[in-house]
């Protein structure tokens, strides 16, 4: 199985918007990066496994950082 096979134009956009989306979640005090993982969840169901999968990590990567911003 070849990883560069899964990187494509699509897989780096849904991976840059989670990230956006998760920094906004994230510095919204009161909410969470499983929060916004939960929140975003049912948007991955007309995705791919891989794709789904991409977005919701960077979900969580922006929540995390974003959590940074009001503490």
């Amino acid at each position: 199985m070849d990883f560069l096979a899964f990187i494509d134009f699509t897989f780096l956009l849904l991976v840059g918007f989670g990230t956006l989306v998760g920094i906004i979640f994230g510095a919204i005090p009161g909410m969470t990066a499983t929060m916004a993982v939960a929140v975003c969840l049912p948007l991955t169901y007309a995705l791919g496994l891989n794709h789904g999968l991409a977005l919701l990590l960077g979900l969580y990567v922006g929540g995390i950082s974003g959590g940074m911003v009001p503490a």
